[in-house]
């Protein structure tokens, strides 16, 4: 059967899903696994376009939902409102394929030259809602209106100002990119220093096994947080020691890969392993940003805390998440996701930030209205 379907949702339980089947057997696609709740498939109201039809899914005499079916005039393509679950979506998967239709992922589907589309694509990719509500907020408003205003202006602005803005809206390229891939935070520090009461701490779910027992953590384990409304990649791993242990030297040994990758690493130290931090610092790459972490400042003196403080560490107590505010902003300032602004014109996909960059290359104000046409779409 000449058709494809694929997820346009995110592919996570939610209220709705939503299943597009596109090409020119759609509509007969449609009608092998949909009836109507009253009476035969109104091809010609569908095909309208000002028609939702409601009825049930079917595979064969089994009913697997309640669904709405809305057709795309000018895409030739059905869309399926069906419940959200994992389980649903599946079958419905199961079932076109089953029928004929080729399995795509969404981005063939809705992904092209405009930032409605890559809307479209990329807000199922945002893993917390303030990533959503960025990628959201950039049609019709935000990036798309911008680019229409300035297109409005160029003969009134001097191309110079134009750049200026440009330039600052550039500056937001690295914004979206972590808004959209979650950066990778990983836990570092010597053996029973607390890392994994933190990363479950973070994560407000038990991932890693938190125990007094120094070395209980012998891998890495890896799980996404929200810190603050961002979405990060929180990896915990095994403390750093010498150890005759193969399995132990193993885990250090990838360890060391994930740390190399890492967009941040957090050092956590308890407030008795002060005197491990420099040690500890030494061995850790020079190009990747660290925060100091000391850890069970319940059980130190004042002092010492405040002797930490003044070298730039942060203090907490893991297991009561004493100081996380202090801990989830530092994070926040050194990955750079502070600088988003609710609501602000924001470059989110590698084609935006091209033909913006290819603005700042240019003096001639033809060139630029037809590069911000293109961003446009």
């Amino acid at each position: 059967m000449n058709c494809r379907c694929a997820l346009l949702t995110a592919a996570a339980a939610g209220g709705i899903a939503i299943v597009r089947i596109d090409g020119p057997d759609s509509m007969l696609m449609l009608k092998k696994i949909f009836i109507p709740i009253a009476g035969q498939l109104d091809t010609d109201a569908l095909l309208s376009g000002k028609s939702l039809l409601f009825g049930s899914l079917r595979d064969g005499d089994e009913t697997l939902d309640q669904v709405v079916v809305a057709y795309e005039p000018g895409l030739n393509a059905v869309d399926i409102n069906c419940h959200g679950g994992m389980r649903i979506i599946q079958r419905l998967m199961i079932l076109l394929k089953n029928y004929g239709a080729q399995v795509v992922d969404n981005k063939e589907l809705i992904l092209n030259e405009s930032i409605e589309s890559e809307l479209q694509y990329y807000i199922t990719k945002a893993l917390v809602p303030k990533a959503v509500l960025a990628v959201a907020n950039q049609y019709p408003a935000g990036l798309y209106q911008w680019a229409g205003d300035i297109i409005k202006s160029l003969e009134n602005n001097d191309l110079g100002e134009i750049q200026e803005q440009v330039k600052d809206i550039l500056a937001t390229a690295h914004i979206g990119k972590k808004l959209l891939a979650p950066p990778m935070i990983v836990l570092v520090g010597p053996v029973n220093a607390g890392k994994s009461t933190l990363a479950n701490a973070l994560g407000n779910k038990a991932v890693s096994i938190a125990s007094d027992l120094a070395g209980t953590t012998r891998d890495w384990t890896s799980q996404v947080v929200d810190i603050q409304g961002f979405a990060y990649r929180l990896v915990d791993t095994a403390g750093r020691r010498a150890s005759d242990d193969i399995l132990e030297q193993q885990s250090l040994i990838l360890a060391n890969d994930l740390i190399e990758k890492a967009d941040l690493i957090l050092l956590v130290a308890g407030a008795d392993q002060l005197y491990m931090v420099e040690k500890q610092l030494e061995d850790l790459p020079e190009n990747v940003n660290v925060l100091v972490v000391i850890n069970k400042v319940d059980l130190t003196s004042d002092d010492v805390v405040s002797n930490c403080l003044k070298k730039g560490y942060i203090c907490i107590t893991a297991k009561e998440k004493d100081g996380f505010d202090q801990l989830t902003s530092g994070i926040n300032d050194t990955i750079g996701l502070n600088q988003y602004v609710d609501g602000q014109p924001l470059v989110f996909t590698d084609r935006q930030r091209i033909l913006l960059e290819q603005i700042m290359t240019t003096d001639n104000a033809d060139d630029i209205k037809e590069l911000l046409a293109k961003l446009r779409g």
